[in-house]
């Protein structure tokens, strides 16, 4: 039997007396759940069912009884809610909720939860922000948010309202960002998703004034572009949170310095050109961590301020992770940056890109937006 990986899309195949069992996805290193199916021999209906004509199990006897419920209840709406022939004016709706015989089986199924619950994908260190789509026609307002404070100061960034095109970095998962801005000049960010398999979510994005209180919030359709743009009330360190699911997405463009927080580390897909980091003038040497999962590899440079590659690592399908340790000498206190490009072996995918945690928690796609910390 053949199905389709949940994070890929890819074509799985497996043996039908593995059905219910996980698999690991040959291409995206995903851990897939195989389907149960049963071949009815007198229709050829697939359906659902326990292996060797066994009955149901509990759970699946509880999803019949909800699921008879909710087929009446929508049958007695559907005949109620019909007007009958020269009725105009019927009042008010009647009540169509189910019956006490229909409340009282479901009350007293026992459902047996899982002990363990698997999910398709962990989040690297970092909250996905729930945020509620806004409809066009419906007057709702998202639920706001809290975020935290970064953990990280600014002490001097220089604000010219120059909008900088940056180089295509593609972000996975949700995303903290700090933007400095000044009153004179209005923030305007623009972001791109990008589609990846069958996933079509919108890419979700707020953002929190110096006060932490949300001043902005909105989505961009799924693989289209969109801008932020919002006026600066205040000077000061702005935070653009983001969010779009499995899906990539990317930023374009930036009229005010902006650097993308990574304390967790930062992960990205199908690597990047360059992403530039700061080194304190007290730091006289420091790591770059780097890892991939099952075929997804990695190599990442090291560049110092000149331009000058210092030291390369890659990961490999047996070796997920590694480090580059590195001699500052002469240029403490300076913008260095990095280079993950495909490795000798393995495809290049997903990556996840850390700091030593010496340095700010801070990349940044372009040097001329690389702002000082404390």
């Amino acid at each position: 039997m053949e199905f389709q990986c949940g994070r890929c899309g890819n074509k799985v195949s497996a043996s039908r007396d593995s059905q219910g069992k996980t698999v690991k996805c040959a291409r995206c290193g995903a851990r897939v759940r195989i389907p149960v199916v049963d071949q009815d021999s007198a229709s050829g209906v697939q359906k659902a069912s326990q292996p060797g004509g066994r009955s149901p199990s509990p759970r699946l006897r509880v999803g019949l009884v909800l699921g008879a419920a909710a087929v009446l209840t929508l049958v007695a709406g559907a005949l109620l809610l019909t007007p009958k022939s020269g009725e105009h004016d019927a009042g008010p709706l009647p009540d169509t909720g189910p019956s006490e015989a229909d409340q009282g089986a479901v009350e007293g199924a026992k459902v047996q939860l899982p002990d363990k619950v698997e999910p398709e994908q962990e989040l690297p260190g970092v909250a996905t922000p729930e945020v509620r789509v806004v409809a066009p026609e419906v007057d709702v307002v998202a639920p706001e948010v809290r975020t935290a404070a970064p953990a990280v100061k600014v002490v001097a960034a220089a604000v010219t309202g120059e909008t900088v095109e940056y180089p295509t970095v593609k972000l996975r998962y949700a995303q903290s960002m700090l933007l400095v801005a000044a009153a004179a000049h209005p923030i305007e960010v623009v972001l791109e998703s990008h589609r990846l398999g069958t996933y079509e979510s919108p890419l979700r994005w707020e953002v929190y004034d110096p006060d932490d209180t949300r001043v902005a919030f909105g989505v961009i359709p799924h693989a289209e572009r969109g801008a932020i743009t919002l006026a600066a009330p205040q000077d000061g360190v702005y935070v653009l949170k983001t969010s779009f699911g499995l899906n990539p997405y990317c930023v374009l463009s930036s009229n005010v310095p902006l650097g993308i927080l990574a304390e967790g580390g930062l992960p990205i897909i199908h690597g990047a050109d360059r992403l530039y980091f700061r080194v304190p003038p007290d730091v006289r040497r420091f790591t770059v961590s780097f890892e991939g999962e099952g075929p997804e590899t990695a190599c990442v440079g090291v560049i110092d301020p000149d331009g000058n590659l210092v030291d390369v690592g890659e990961t490999s399908p047996q070796q997920t992770k590694g480090t580059i340790e590195v001699q500052v000498e002469v240029y403490a206190g300076q913008t260095w940056s990095l280079q993950v490009i495909e490795a000798a072996e393995g495809i290049l995918e997903d990556s996840l890109i850390k700091l030593d945690p010496k340095l700010p928690p801070i990349f940044w796609l372009a040097p001329e937006h690389v702002f000082e910390t404390e």
